[in-house]
């Protein structure tokens, strides 16, 4: 059983992976001289997603869940 914030973090990935799939799609069949800003974009959109991993795995104020606690053994 995944909790509700776990849907939310693989709904997420799925939607990232989705939209850069697009994306090196349309960079891919797009005349020669239209590629900047849709590069750009990506760009943006990669390093967004990079600080927001960094700054989740960083963080030491992680609410924890019946199952982790279940594996640290504390009630």
């Amino acid at each position: 059983r995944l909790s509700f914030q776990e849907k939310m973090l693989y709904g997420q990935l799925v939607c990232l992976i989705g939209l850069v799939g697009f994306y090196l799609h349309f960079l891919n069949n797009t005349p020669p001289g239209h590629h900047w800003f849709h590069a750009v974009l990506l760009g943006v959109l990669l390093l967004f997603a990079l600080f927001h991993l960094l700054m989740r795995r960083g963080s030491g104020n992680v609410v924890q869940d019946e199952r982790d606690r279940a594996q640290t053994g504390t009630a």
